[in-house]
């Protein structure tokens, strides 16, 4: 039996986030006897999905976290990764600051390689995002082929004359419908376990960083919900700012208004937990745990940043996040309007007439993997 191709994901590490459980849903379900994953990571930390990793039979390689200043440091390792492992055929980068170096290296071994665009970016002009857009104007002429989660992430990051040429495309951000179907008994156990019972729950899920803007919803709460005590905030995920919006929490006492759970491989119990899903990111790609709320038949409030690609049962409202926008009273008012009116939606043909079942994106992307292998292995003979 022939050896399954190997395909490199590039990535910062593989905790719990949106582009990392992307591609967990890819590996997945995608036919591990022909593609199997590897990952390049940032960091030497253990994160949230190397141990499934392994399970699936991925190997988990650790590089240096790029910083400019260590760029010749950098790219020798590299280097010295790519001569020591000529099984690997494709690099799939999804880490943008330093794709044109590990793509540039890798193209120099043989490998075919891609460019993902998984966020806008933060268009803030500070000196860290204008040098991210910097570096990342040099993928544009390192990467073989470009895919975007949506059309603002392929046009932020890739620029019109990519998103217009024949080597782009873009992959929905999918997942497995049978797991995000509403089921009313995980609900009512959830929401046992977190004294939940007679609440109307607002939820969230994301990791906790200033660009997901968290904080923006225990203000909110804290402004605007406190003498509704049957209204109570369910926060699900981890990372930076948890333990500065746990302090806020704790500042205010309202450890039994705000629930804190921290990161679950099980997001979907917490979802039917929840009676609406606020999300008011500061930027964004297309943010895959939107889609899955949706799934589960929660009515959407996101904040008008975020793409309406990703409103696929339009039941989502789009609203400001600045304050001169009287931002408070607009998100209070339109949760107020679900709760004094509380629904479900039931959207799975619409998920699914949308192009964000797993199954679908799977074969195409298995399909792309192994067409590319095949171009690269007929370029290599020719030498």
């Amino acid at each position: 039996m022939a050896e399954p191709i190997r395909v490199l994901q590039v990535l910062h590490g593989m905790d719990c986030g949106g582009a990392e459980n992307m591609i967990m849903n890819l590996y997945r379900n995608i036919d591990r006897s022909k593609v199997q994953f590897d990952f390049l990571v940032h960091t030497r930390k253990k994160c949230f999905f190397d141990d499934e990793i392994k399970s699936l039979g991925g190997r988990i390689f650790h590089v240096p976290y790029f910083n400019v200043r260590n760029y010749f440091t950098y790219k020798r390792i590299l280097d010295i990764f790519f001569k020591e492992h000529p099984e690997i055929s494709i690099v799939h980068g999804h880490l943008g600051s330093c794709a044109h170096i590990y793509l540039n290296v890798a193209k120099s071994f043989g490998c075919y390689t891609i460019a993902h665009s998984h966020s806008v970016g933060n268009r803030d002009l500070t000196i860290k995002s204008v040098l991210y857009r910097l570096f990342t104007l040099k993928v544009r002429k390192t990467a073989d082929y470009f895919f975007s989660c949506g059309n603002d992430a392929g046009l932020s990051r890739f620029g019109s004359n990519i998103t217009k040429s024949s080597n782009y495309d873009i992959i929905n951000n999918a997942i497995d419908i049978r797991r995000f179907t509403f089921n009313e008994k995980i609900r009512n156990t959830i929401r046992n376990e977190y004294q939940l019972e007679n609440s109307f729950v607002i939820g969230h899920v994301g990791r906790f960083d200033e660009y997901k803007n968290q904080m923006f919803l225990v203000d909110l709460f804290i402004n605007r919900f406190l003498l509704f005590h049957n209204i109570k905030l369910l926060l699900v995920g981890d990372g930076i700012c948890f333990d500065r919006i746990n302090q806020k929490i704790q500042e205010y006492n309202i450890e039994d208004r705000v629930v804190l759970t921290g990161t679950k491989s099980n997001v979907q119990d917490y979802l039917f937990a929840m009676d609406c899903f606020a999300f008011p990111s500061k930027f964004e790609g297309l943010p895959l745990t939107v889609v899955e709320a949706q799934t589960a038949g929660l009515p959407c409030i996101l904040s008008d940043n975020v793409t309406s690609e990703v409103d696929v049962s339009k039941s989502v409202t789009y609203l400001p996040i600045t304050p001169e926008s009287d931002c408070y009273d607009k998100w209070f008012s339109e949760i107020m309007k679900i709760r004094n009116n509380p629904y479900r939606i039931n959207c799975l043909n619409d998920v699914v007439e949308s192009g964000y079942e797993i199954g679908k994106s799977t074969k195409y992307l298995e399909d792309f993997y192994i067409k590319h292998c095949i171009k690269r292995d007929a370029k290599i003979k020719l030498f």
